[in-house]
């Protein structure tokens, strides 16, 4: 209590004001000149004025100690430190143009950090490094519950745009934009027991990812719903879900040029793939590896292992859909074709010999060299499929699609 009322004390001290402001509920910061202002938006009370904006911000969060919102105005904050949220606060911007340039961290590495709390946003701003080596990542949630982030847009971090971790539980990821991120545009980590209890459900909706090594990946992340989603060029897999990533969803989303694998499941129980696009990969559509008891039904896997003329790494092998070493899979439902100008797959579905008990059933496929299912495991059910090995039923491979040209989207990173 005694370093409460200090603390309060030096408040006071520094700010002036006739009553201590233990009462505010809601802080609005905005740039005039070369300093950032603090305002109480209801009263339009001048709280404070810092030349360093993280130290605004951060002032800012400290007064908030029954929470509320702090909304940053319109402009460019530039932090040298990073941002630690508390219980029940709310960072918002007023859009895109409400940008957080993150130019230095503490040992966290990252930009804004929430650990251990409960109901904190970040909305309606954007993140991004500032070139700097040592920003590991724009956003991280640890050990946080029923929390969300929702409308931001983050660029460029050594590893991860936004980073949920750490046994964090009731989370939601919302119409985020995350760009050229060097690990994973979005990455979830050991979200396994919580506080609250355990395998409780996490759920990122809506986010596009482009450019960056791999789009969603997910790392011992146990019921997570991934829901209406696009990854676009990645360099490496669009969704990468392993490490005993158990009851993981993925609906309603797509991927669009992807430099290896659309999608890769490894090790990772109770999958469920519906509904979605994977499209126009330089891998395999999807692989199902050491994975038991999943669902792949009524996807559009298109493309796999294209632009085989091009020479690129593992096209030779193009395979819609690979199950290795899985078991009680269920494949039903599924399209798998390639345009004739994109190249021609090996086999629509290629099922290994320690795979056993799988169903593979009612799927369509067009466009392959051997055959359009080739079932080595034991006990597995095939049936009612129908293929049509040549030719492609559009596009013309003598005259091949162009090859996509990440370039295009390097240079639409540097538009103002």
């Amino acid at each position: 209590m005694k370093s409460l009322i200090l603390v309060l004390v030096a408040i006071f001290a520094t700010f002036g004001c006739n009553t201590l402001p233990v009462d505010i509920s809601d802080i609005t910061i905005s740039k005039i000149g070369d300093k950032f202002f603090l305002t109480e938006p209801n009263s339009h009370r001048h709280i404070a004025n810092y030349k360093d904006p993280g130290k605004a911000i951060q002032s800012a969060v400290g007064l908030l100690i029954n929470g509320g919102t702090i909304s940053l105005l319109n402009g460019e904050y530039v932090l040298n430190q990073t941002i630690y949220l508390s219980k029940g606060v709310s960072l918002k911007g007023n859009g895109r143009k409400t940008l957080l340039k993150v130019s230095d961290t503490d040992s966290t590495g990252v930009g804004v950090m929430a650990s251990r709390l409960k109901g904190v946003t970040v909305s309606d701003l954007s993140i991004i490094n500032a070139k700097k080596p040592g920003t590991v990542a724009g956003i991280c949630y640890d050990h946080c519950g029923d929390s969300e982030i929702e409308n931001v847009y983050i660029e460029g971090f050594q590893k991860y745009g936004i980073w949920l971790r750490n046994n964090s539980f009731l989370c939601h990821i919302n119409n985020c934009t995350s760009v050229a991120n060097m690990q994973a545009n979005i990455f979830t980590d050991s979200l396994f027991w919580s506080r609250a209890g355990e395998y409780m459900p996490n759920l990122i909706t809506n986010c596009i990812t482009y450019g960056g090594y791999n789009g969603i990946e997910t790392n011992k992340s146990i019921v997570l719903n991934i829901v209406g989603c696009i990854v676009h060029q990645p360099q490496n897999y669009g969704y990468y879900i392993h490490n005993v990533s158990n009851s993981v969803l993925l609906s309603g989303c797509r991927t669009y040029q992807t430099g290896s694998d659309a999608v890769w499941v490894d090790k990772s129980h109770e999958i469920n793939i519906t509904g979605n696009i994977f499209c126009w990969s330089r891998g395999k559509g999807l692989v199902l590896s050491g994975v038991d008891w999943g669902t792949v039904s009524g996807n559009n896997i298109i493309d796999s292992g294209s632009e085989r003329y091009g020479g690129y790494k593992g096209t030779g092998d193009a395979i819609g859909i690979e199950l290795q070493k899985a078991r009680c899979i269920q494949i039903t439902g599924n399209n798998i074709f390639n345009w004739g100008g994109q190249g021609i797959m090996l086999y629509a579905i290629r099922e290994d010999s320690a795979s056993s008990n799988n169903s593979i059933l009612s799927n369509s496929m067009n466009y392959y060299i051997e055959g359009s299912v080739n079932s080595n495991g034991k006990n597995t059910v095939v049936k009612d499929n129908l293929g049509l090995k040549s030719p492609a039923l559009n596009g013309n491979p003598a005259g091949p699609d162009p090859l996509f040209d990440p370039n295009l989207l390097f240079r639409f990173f540097e538009e103002d």
